[in-house]
């Protein structure tokens, strides 16, 4: 799974790293933009994120064309993430977790 990790001045991806193999070049604040992009607000481009905890909002997936875009969004970033869980053993899991807070 590659994702971007390095934008041109008009947000276009100009870098990607494997998420699996190559997770070492991906910073922290670009997990957590992503973070606020799906969960939250999405942050300007020069925004400093904000400090936890983080809040989310609450979707309306029946109601909402939008709200129904995020949660089928969130809902493969879960299933991504048990994926990725799924790939380590038990110890490699919870090494990750323990180096959550870096």
């Amino acid at each position: 799974c590659n994702i971007p990790i390095a934008f041109n001045g008009h947000n276009c991806p100009m870098e990607f790293a494997n998420l699996i193999t190559q997770h070492s070049k991906i910073s922290l604040e670009l997990v957590q933009r992503n973070a606020h992009k799906r969960f939250a607000t999405m942050l300007a481009q020069n925004a400093d994120v904000p400090t936890p905890p983080f809040t989310s909002h609450t979707l309306d997936p029946a109601n909402n064309d939008d709200d129904k875009a995020t949660f089928y969004d969130r809902v493969n970033a879960s299933v991504l993430a048990k994926a990725i869980e799924n790939l380590l053993t038990p110890l490699g899991y919870q090494d990750l977790l323990l180096n959550k807070e870096k």
